[in-house]
């Protein structure tokens, strides 16, 4: 393999096609080049979100000019986010708001006339204010007389079209000129998505997942891709671990959730304390009792792993814990003192 087949981060690169992703940035794509102004774009942890737009981009520079800026960090609002907009356009962000609105004004306007299309990409957009969303629709105000200077991709988990569903943004929302959402693979596509990832990495014939192991695969991650990576990243380190070719399946997570459900100390319960606390997710000492703290930390694990955060140790978590926590040195469960 020359390339790590199921990399942490999102490889646009190699993006993995299907018919319907194809018509969805063909769609993005043609709105935005013909200035309907908003882009949505919503889709579950792990979806491939930020890979969609990476190729939307590319698509788009492959017709004409393009200035982007992207957005990250939607945690700053108001007059904040205004000043991160230019900088990412690569204009200065002194002055008060309104000299900000008009130094963007005026490059939007600069680029229009040398043909160029200006996008501005805000990620993680469920987390914007009130305040913030009516900033971005007035800056979709700007305009040359004959068309608007400023292109918006909104980008977000499915609350984002909750939130903009409110009345107090209404105005916003009856600009939105598409509203794309991105799904989970099915059974079928996992397979594929998983064999075209060995192919790229160099892997092909060389590596192989059999129908069984698919099974388990898409059971598991329930056709998410992130989770997908997450899986046969530590599968693969087991697969050439023994020299196998060939990934029969299945895959079990080392504890069960019976395990969690006695009620007092147990080690499969410390072995996912230790490993939460790895994670920088538990703080507390690893005493093999499944409590609020731990069910808080394995909330939080589901919820940065587009699993339903419900806290409980249900078998795809256990697995999915199993293979993507650093694994700890076991210890001890450690006894309660008693003071005569």
């Amino acid at each position: 393999m020359h390339t790590p087949p199921f990399p942490p981060t999102p490889d646009a690169e190699h993006y993995f096609h299907t018919e319907w992703l194809q018509a969805r940035q063909a769609e993005a794509a043609h709105c935005l080049a013909s200035g309907k102004g908003f882009i949505l774009l919503t889709g579950e942890i792990g979806t491939g979100k930020s890979t969609f737009l990476r190729q939307l981009l590319a698509a788009l520079a492959e017709r004409q000019a393009l200035r982007t800026s992207l957005v990250f960090n939607t945690f700053l609002q108001g007059e904040a986010l205004l000043a991160a907009i230019l900088k990412d356009f690569g204009l200065p962000a002194h002055g008060s708001a309104a000299d900000h609105v008009e130094r963007l004004n005026a490059f939007l306007l600069e680029q229009w006339r040398a043909g160029a299309l200006c996008v501005l990409c805000i990620d993680d957009a469920q987390n914007l204010s009130l305040e913030s969303l009516e900033l971005l629709r007035l800056l979709s105000n700007l305009e040359s007389g004959q068309e608007k200077l400023l292109q918006i991709v909104l980008c977000g988990q499915p609350e984002l079209a909750e939130r903009l569903a409110r009345p107090e943004i209404r105005q916003l929302t009856s600009r939105i000129g598409e509203h794309i959402r991105l799904h989970t693979l099915d059974r079928a596509e996992t397979g594929r998505y998983a064999a075209f990832r060995l192919a790229v990495s160099g892997a092909a014939g060389r590596i192989d997942l059999s129908p069984r192991a698919v099974a388990a695969l898409y059971r598991r991650s329930r056709g998410n891709a992130r989770r997908i990576h997450q899986i046969l990243d530590r599968a693969l380190y087991g697969v050439l671990g023994t020299g196998a070719l060939y990934a029969a399946g299945p895959w079990r997570a080392p504890w069960r959730p019976e395990d969690f459900a006695s009620g007092g100390p147990h080690p499969s319960v410390q072995a996912l304390q230790q490993r939460l606390g790895a994670a920088g997710l538990l703080a507390t000492r690893a005493d093999g009792i499944y409590g609020a703290q731990t069910r808080q930390a394995l909330a939080s694990f589901q919820r940065d792993h587009a699993l339903p955060a419900t806290g409980s140790p249900d078998p795809a978590t256990l697995l999915l814990a199993a293979l993507a926590l650093p694994a700890e040195a076991p210890a001890l469960i450690e006894e309660p003192v008693t003071h005569d």
